[in-house]
């Protein structure tokens, strides 16, 4: 079973997506320290963890360093899975070879089939030709490549483009395809379909103590937590031994277990991760097999 944690590698962006929280963040672009990288993967390991993910409110492929950063885990810790989200803005021919020789899974956020969706819903720097670019580059490389996911979040923004992109994107090599409605980042955004008052159940990320390590090495219990309301500790200073050992993390694992979410007062009883959420998933598809489509016949 992979155990997985996140870690925010860099709070830099090249996107400023229209449902993405990044403006409520409290910490403002910067770089995680390398040397604080390197003890958080040890601290990761020690643990045993065996899965993380490059992840939080930046791009990864924005950290001046995040090759070596994959080429230290696998070199020190082959053990360690590797998974990265992006919108490959970045993933030019020169750094493609080298991070899909590091990463196992590769998630790449793509929101749009036309240059107008595209950039109206990701807006920020990114441009819709490099990215297509970039995207067609992998997945005609005929190297080592990892396992490819590309997600569309379903939005008002965006509903007219989903047709095409998926007869644009479902041609080509990708080895899983998910179309989405939003979730509500407990609580920051507002998600249509939701409503978390219904078949209420504990979060999957307590009880599998998937945390968040946010760029200054602070642990968060959860990755949605973007104002670290949740914080449980700091790797500089603590173990994840005593991370989970702490009195806050016994009272959100308690509270989850409990079934007492709702009146807890944690941000979590405003989590949309805390209802069944089956309506989410409207689209799936793996290597070519349909195994999901709640909004589109005859595809």
């Amino acid at each position: 079973m992979k155990k997985d944690v996140t870690i925010e590698v860099t709070t830099f962006c090249g996107a400023d997506c229209v449902m993405c929280v990044r403006k409520d963040y409290i910490v403002k672009s910067r770089h995680m320290d390398f040397l604080l990288f390197q003890k958080c993967i040890q601290k990761i390991s020690s643990y045993g963890f065996n899965s993380v993910v490059f992840g939080g409110t930046g791009d990864p492929l924005a950290h001046p360093r995040i090759v070596d950063m994959l080429s230290y885990i696998k070199q020190e810790y082959p053990n360690i899975s590797i998974r990265l989200t992006s919108t490959c803005h970045l993933l030019n021919k020169h750094i493609m070879p080298e991070v899909c020789n590091f990463v196992d899974v590769l998630k790449i956020s793509n929101y749009g089939a036309s240059k107008e969706v595209f950039e109206k819903v990701h807006r920020g720097n990114i441009t819709f030709e490099i990215v297509h670019e970039n995207l067609i580059n992998l997945f005609s490389y005929n190297g080592k490549k990892p396992y490819v996911i590309l997600n569309y979040l379903l939005i008002d923004e965006n509903k007219g483009d989903l047709k095409p992109w998926l007869n644009k994107w479902r041609r080509t090599t990708v080895d899983e395809i998910n179309v989405w409605q939003i979730h509500n980042w407990a609580g920051y955004k507002q998600a249509s379909g939701t409503n978390i008052m219904k078949d209420i159940k504990a979060c999957s990320r307590v009880l599998e103590k998937h945390v968040a390590i946010w760029v200054d090495g602070k642990v968060s219990a959860c990755c949605f937590d973007c104002e670290c309301q949740l914080l449980l500790g700091d790797l500089a200073e603590k173990s994840f031994l005593e991370v989970f050992s702490s009195v806050k993390y016994k009272f959100l694992y308690k509270v989850h277990t409990s079934n007492s979410v709702i009146g807890s007062g944690l941000i979590c009883e405003k989590c949309d991760q805390i209802s069944s959420r089956d309506y989410a998933m409207i689209y799936k598809e793996q290597r070519g097999q349909i195994l999901k489509n709640n909004i589109m016949e005859g595809l």
